[in-house]
Order: C-alpha cells, then structure tokens, then sequence
C-alpha cells in the first residue's frame, strides 16, 4: 500500500514538472503589438492558452500548421492566467 502511494506522487510530481516545462504556445502578444497588428488591416487570430490545458495544446499545433499556409494572416498568443490585462482590453470574461 505504501509503495502504491509513493508511486502515485511520484508521478503527480513527474507529471506536474512535465506540465509546467511545456510551452503549447509562446506569448508573443502584449497591448501595444495588437494595437499596431491593427493598423495593418491584416486578419489577427488570438490564441489564448494556459501550459497546464491538453486542448491548447492541440489547437497551438493546429494553429502553428495555419500560420505556415496563411503568410498574410497575424497570429497572436498569450497565456490567459499571466496576462489578464490582455483578457480585460479584450474583454474575455472567462
């Protein structure tokens, strides 16, 4: 019984570092490089994500396979619980 709960925090913790290390996507999107994005008149996609989130991750390799094919499309993202200021200008509520 100990050796199974040892091992179950063991790959809590494994799984928790894992987590944090991935990146699903980089923030590249502050207030001020929207504001310009939207002077160019180009399509702007904003994807929002958090590092702990397996669907983000899908949609980040999605939308990084979009950003190859589509040169005249502006693709922005950021990590939704390190930017709320970017959620706020936004307004995205949740």
């Amino acid at each position: 019984m100990f050796w199974y709960c040892e091992k179950n925090i063991f790959y809590f913790i494994l799984i928790y570092f894992f987590i944090r290390k991935c990146t699903w996507g980089k923030t590249n999107f502050s207030i001020k490089i929207f504001e310009e994005s939207k002077k160019s008149e180009k399509t702007i996609i904003i994807n929002s994500y958090e590092v702990w989130c397996g669907t983000c991750g899908k949609q980040t390799k999605v939308l990084d396979q979009a950003k190859k094919e589509f040169k005249d499309v502006i693709f922005l993202s950021y990590e939704q619980s390190k930017n709320k200021d970017m959620a706020k200008k936004l307004r995205i509520k949740s």
